[in-house]
């Protein structure tokens, strides 16, 4: 997911940026909406090693309801909330490109 979310910014980004334009309000959503979702599989896959390593404690039983960190603002966002977090703001960029696109989203 990450990999066509790269792929994707860096090919809408290429054709405004050669021309030295600005982008336009579709590309711009689509930018920050994959960027989210980039931010937010960053975060499950540094919160992987934490939770390989306590599968054994009491309360990791169902890892998705793990806390992501030991850290105090991170011990309170499970596993499942950044993963939906990281499909919904897939999903978001996704549609702002085919709005885009397809000329609806200016």
């Amino acid at each position: 997911m990450v990999t066509v979310e790269l792929a994707i910014v860096a090919f809408v980004g290429s054709g405004y940026l050669r021309n030295c334009s600005q982008l336009p309000g579709w590309s711009q959503a689509v930018v920050v909406f994959f960027g989210l979702s980039i931010a937010a599989a960053a975060w499950i896959l540094s919160a992987l090693p934490w939770i390989i390593l306590n599968l054994d404690v009491q309360g990791f039983e169902n890892f998705y309801q793990a806390p992501l960190s030991s850290v105090i603002v991170l011990r309170r966002v499970p596993v499942w909330v950044m993963a939906v977090a990281q499909h919904i703001f897939f999903a978001l960029g996704l549609i702002a490109l085919v709005l885009g696109i397809v000329g609806i989203f200016a």
